[in-house]
């Protein structure tokens, strides 16, 4: 491979790498401010709720307890689902990435190796 070869795989790969990054990443910048922030926003608004039921007495400890157990359980819902999805498109970049990577290798030796 000689240097304009190997300047041009890179820069094959480089492209791919930035070109996935925008999709991947601003799907997750979009999720986190449309569903993160609205639904963890919800949650404390219902655990301030809660709060004040429980201080006015209108919840007995024991019903306060469910309920701060229910929001807790959605806050760790949307959590994991944000995680999982940040792994996706971390994955997909990778995933990316790799195939470029392939595709530079290939056509350096000039057969589909990889």
């Amino acid at each position: 491979m000689n240097g304009q070869t190997v300047a041009s795989a890179a820069n094959r790969i480089l492209a791919a790498l930035i070109a996935q990054s925008r999709v991947s990443f601003q799907g997750v910048v979009d999720d986190f401010d449309q569903h993160v922030v609205p639904t963890m926003a919800s949650i404390a608004r219902s655990l301030a709720v809660i709060g004040g039921r429980l201080a006015d007495r209108t919840y007995t400890k024991e019903i306060a307890d469910v309920e701060v157990a229910a929001q807790l359980d959605a806050a760790a819902a949307v959590i994991v689902r944000f995680a999982n999805k940040v792994l996706k498109e971390v994955q997909d970049l990778i995933n990316a990435v790799v195939d470029a990577v392939r595709q530079a290798v290939n056509a350096a030796v000039g057969i589909a190796l990889l």
